[in-house]
């Protein structure tokens, strides 16, 4: 080549640089990915509500009809489900608080010391990809010796969504080759809306509105730093909400019947620690006699559940279904749920069989890199989540997930997955 045509060639080669910078760095092509889950969204919420920011999802993304959560249908099983792809019986979080016969008492931990199984955040860092979260259950602590890049710690609720959408933006800041490629965040949703007043009363909207308002400051924070092309947003929900006035106390039962037996319990699932099979039977007896209760010995236990964790699981597991819900155990939340069922107020509760319940079913929304604009998906679970992520950012998923790619993507993004299963 003569030296006029290097000259030539270097000079368009500058100008390329120049005038095209998204070309200039190979990473900066690299794709991102940004899970947001609101708390408590059930997946008929957002239906014509005049939501801009949902609106838009719907217009220029996608969304599926549902999402199943995991059961029990509660915040912490389904965040973990979420980031590792898998059940409560195997990645362990089978409650948001719950009794472990080695580790002993969890109570709303945020130690990923306590995950069973890989969180998606590890995955992406397992395979040299930087991830970040800004409150996500179990993402406070390494999970064996990976941990976010970057993340917002500790948790704490007073912690605004505009302090989370600033912070998701300064990320997507930071240089193409040291920003995060995955960013997870939990938002506040209208979960405590919900508990209190119900899934369909004004506070619950007023609550689903605020968030909307955040989405879109969202969006709009992407569309001017012209990260459609590369990045793909997906907003979730950990389960759905609906009406309870009605509280059982799953001890009374046993106390008149003297039973002294280790009992742990949330809102929707109550365990008996026994090893004696008499008193297991006449465990199962007592709590079956209970209105709106079905009790298991855990060998009994329905498959579908994926609940039978060998250190987490009562001996006997007591079910409660709507508009029934286990009495709280501190006295003055115990008093005012009595009250309110006195009274007949209706409020909200969840952590129901997803299976047998509709209204346990939360929201998938997806817009950007690789997905079909226009399009609604069929129902789709908590446990496809991770995985659909990981192919997006081209890794392998978390190591135990046992989802699949939810139905959304592209053409040219099955083709690009094709080629690496191939």
């Amino acid at each position: 080549m003569s030296n006029a045509k290097v000259r030539k060639f270097a000079f368009f080669s500058l100008l390329v640089l120049f005038c095209f910078p998204s070309y200039s760095l190979g990473g900066n092509d690299k794709s991102i990915v940004i899970i947001i889950s609101m708390d408590g969204v059930r997946h008929d919420a957002v239906n014509n509500m005049g939501l801009p920011g949902f609106e838009r999802l719907r217009k220029e993304g996608t969304y599926a009809r549902a999402l199943l959560p995991v059961f029990p249908s509660s915040t912490f099983p389904n965040h973990v489900s979420l980031a590792t792809g898998t059940f409560a019986d195997r990645h362990g979080i089978v409650g948001n608080k719950f009794y472990d016969r080695i580790q002993g008492k969890f109570s709303y931990e945020n130690d990923a010391f306590w995950i069973q199984a890989e969180p998606l955040w590890a995955a992406c860092e397992r395979q040299s990809v930087p991830s970040a979260t800004f409150f996500w259950v179990g993402s406070e602590g390494n999970w064996r010796g990976y941990r976010p890049t970057f993340r917002r710690s500790p948790f704490s609720s007073k912690v605004g969504e505009k302090e989370k959408v600033s912070q998701i933006l300064s990320w997507l800041d930071r240089d193409p080759e040291e920003r995060p490629r995955l960013i997870m965040s939990w938002w506040h949703g209208n979960d405590r809306a919900g508990h209190h007043s119900g899934p369909e009363s004004k506070e619950s909207f007023d609550a689903l509105a605020e968030q909307d308002r955040h989405l879109l400051q969202l969006l709009e924070g992407i569309d001017v730093r012209n990260l459609w092309s590369k990045l793909t947003l997906f907003i979730v929900s950990d389960h759905g909400m609906t009406l309870s006035n009605v509280t059982i106390d799953p001890l009374k039962i046993l106390k008149k019947q003297s039973l002294k037996v280790k009992v742990s319990y949330g809102s929707s699932v109550a365990h008996a620690f026994v090893e004696d099979l008499m008193i297991r039977d006449k465990i199962v007896t007592l709590w079956n006699s209970l209105p709106h209760v079905t009790a298991y010995d855990k060998k009994d236990l329905p498959v579908h559940l994926r609940f039978r964790h060998p250190d987490r699981v009562g001996d006997v597991i007591a079910l409660v279904e709507p508009p029934a819900r286990f009495a709280p155990r501190k006295v003055v939340e115990r008093g005012l749920a009595t009250l309110g069922s006195l009274v007949g107020r209706m409020g909200g509760a969840h952590g129901y069989d997803p299976h047998k319940f509709p209204e346990m079913h939360g929201i998938w929304y997806a817009k950007g890199r690789g997905i079909s604009p226009g399009q609604v998906v069929p129902p789709a679970r908590v446990v496809d989540v991770a995985p659909s992520a990981a192919r997006l950012l081209d890794i392998l998923p978390p190591r135990h997930s046992e989802g699949r790619r939810i139905a959304a993507f592209s053409g040219e993004a099955d083709a690009r997955i094709q080629d690496r299963e191939e």
